[in-house]
């Protein structure tokens, strides 16, 4: 981002009726909503001036008095503001129009009044002064192309298709990938002799399409965000949040930015914990959050990302630049990933494209944790344990295979773009706040049944599988240790050093709790096909770290089961 080199005026179209954001709108002009107490309309004139934009004529009408008063000759903000002021809507063409005796210079910047998006201003003035086109429009991809007015740019021809129309629909059925217009746009003086004086004319209806070959797309990638749309107008005012908090984090050297995908699940959380406490500025991203976030770290900054949202995800790459990224997120359940395989695999694989993608366009210089699993290796016998990292890949679920997939992607974007990562095959991790794994459900089960909630029945599965079993906060020691000693593109066992069949984990619940129990079998928790056992070689990963298991199966399941003591 750069001063643009020509000082060029700023024509912000703020005359709409907000119709759309009733009753917010009955009291107050639209580009004056408050987006966390502060005008709408003052973000985007802040965004002008950072390019050194000062000059400001506001295209003011319905309750245009309130944004007169607020602004005033713009002096305590830095600007210097006039006001155009139509005293009936003339629609985004006429209010140009009636603005003219106001326009001095032979080029001039037009924007919308309720739109904010992030264009390079001086590559955008830069672009038009190259072509010396009548009006260049600032494009961009469509987010929603269901519920935003789309533009077609061709060479001698451009085609608005308004939302909720015939064209419009059908337009949607000819392509995948949509541009809108962003609402931003350089004029030539000239334009203004075809605008006809005192009459409701449209830019995109009436002024664009007459302009054959007059008119030229400057195509970039970056935010946007109609306030019009209350969806959107919700999304701007947190990611405000979002972009004030990141402002406010530490630059020393020593704090390092770190984004942990995942960040409401059990690792996550634990991971969000060790990062807080060593000084660092943290980022969790997470979208369906298997534990409990009111008990995240609040010293790190939660945001409700769905990993497949790759524009949102990009969004937060740009603002934060982590140097380290913790890949966590993911539908890690097998028996989930039976029952709803597409969401396994969009979730797991295309989550993780979208990630690298990301980091790979916004040439990113950071080093990915890449979480892999143990399911990659499927069904094992007792004679391949423990497991080395050459064993074949041979997975017995849809989650087991989007984990391959997921540590190929890693592997491929390392070697075909230079995109630094690490994968750790994770073995059976547990630790307080976890949901759904056998220790995680024999706890709550036993505490259940302390409280008088459950029967004195444990309900199991097949209890003679065996499992070598790791602390989770064991296991977070271990990605961070593998970040700055294991050699990139590379992946790993982690893996506990013991192996406990099922009922020697019922065995030490019995010494645990005063609750005398029986077992039940129960037909909902046997697997379709279950590893009969799970244990990993993880010599390779200790001889890189230096790493070892501290926290042994008795303190972990204690700690779980004061852990839903408090929680239940």
């Amino acid at each position: 981002m750069g001063f643009i080199k020509k000082e060029y005026p700023a024509i912000v179209l703020a005359g709409g009726l907000g119709t759309r954001l009733k009753p917010i709108t009955e009291t107050i002009p639209k580009p004056m909503v408050l987006i966390n107490g502060k005008p709408f309309l003052e973000y985007k004139l802040e965004a002008l001036k950072k390019y050194g934009i000062k000059d400001i004529i506001l295209c003011i009408g319905y309750l245009g008095e309130k944004i007169e008063n607020y602004f005033g000759n713009g002096e305590n903000f830095g600007l210097n503001i006039k006001y155009s002021h139509e005293k009936e809507l003339l629609g985004t063409a006429g209010a140009i129009k009636n603005a003219e005796s106001l326009i001095e210079s032979d080029s001039f910047l037009v924007t919308n009044g309720d739109t904010f998006s992030e264009i390079d201003l001086s590559a955008l003035f830069s672009f038009h002064e190259s072509l010396k086109p009548l009006i260049t429009i600032a494009v961009t991809n469509a987010s929603n192309p269901l519920e935003q007015e789309l533009i077609d740019i061709k060479e001698d021809l451009i085609k608005f298709y308004v939302r909720d129309t015939f064209e419009h629909n059908e337009y949607l059925k000819t392509k995948q990938k949509f541009l809108i217009n962003a609402g931003t746009y350089i004029f030539d003086r000239k334009v203004l002799d075809l605008i006809p004086k005192n009459k409701k004319i449209s830019l995109e209806k009436d002024i664009f399409p007459n302009l054959l070959g007059g008119v030229k797309g400057f195509k970039y990638n970056g935010y946007i965000k109609d306030i019009a749309n209350p969806k959107f107008y919700g999304e701007f005012e947190n990611d405000m949040k979002i972009i004030n908090l990141f402002n406010n984090f530490n630059e020393s050297e020593k704090k390092k930015n770190i984004l942990v995908t995942g960040a409401g699940g059990m690792m996550g959380s634990h991971i969000l914990d060790f990062l807080i406490a060593k000084g660092h500025n943290v980022v969790g991203i997470d979208f369906v959050p298997t534990t409990d976030i009111r008990e995240l770290n609040p010293k790190a900054l939660y945001i409700e990302c769905d990993i497949r949202d790759k524009e949102k995800l990009a969004n937060i790459l740009n603002k934060f630049k982590p140097q380290i990224i913790f890949h966590l997120a993911a539908q890690s359940f097998p028996t989930v990933s039976w029952e709803r395989p597409e969401y396994t695999l969009q979730t797991n694989v295309l989550g993780t494209m979208n990630l690298f993608e990301a980091v790979k366009q916004l040439k990113l210089d950071t080093i990915i944790l890449n979480a892999g699993s143990s399911a990659e290796y499927g069904y094992v016998n007792e004679k391949e344990v423990p497991i080395k990292e050459d064993r074949e890949l041979k997975p017995l679920h849809p989650y087991g295979v989007s984990k391959v997939a997921q540590e190929l992607l890693a592997y491929q974007y390392y070697k075909n773009f230079g995109i630094k990562s690490i994968t750790i095959r994770i073995f059976n991790t547990t630790g307080p706040k976890k949901i759904n794994d056998v220790c995680s459900d024999f706890t709550k089960q036993i505490v259940l049944m302390e409280k008088g909630l459950q029967k004195p029945v444990l309900r199991v599965g097949n209890i003679n599988t065996k499992r070598a079993i790791t602390d989770v906060r064991d296991l977070i020691e271990a990605f961070w240790l593998a970040i700055d000693k294991c050699d990139l593109g590379e992946r790993y066992n982690v893996s506990g050093e013991r192996i406990y069949l099922i009922k020697d984990i019922i065995e030490i619940l019995r010494e645990l709790t005063t609750i005398k129990f029986d077992l039940y079998e129960d037909p909902n928790l046997i697997r379709p096909t279950d590893e009969p056992i799970i244990y990993g070689d993880s010599a390779c990963f200790k001889e890189k770290t230096g790493w070892q298991q501290k926290i042994d199966i008795r303190t972990t399941i204690n700690d779980m089961l004061n852990y839903w003591r408090k929680k239940l």
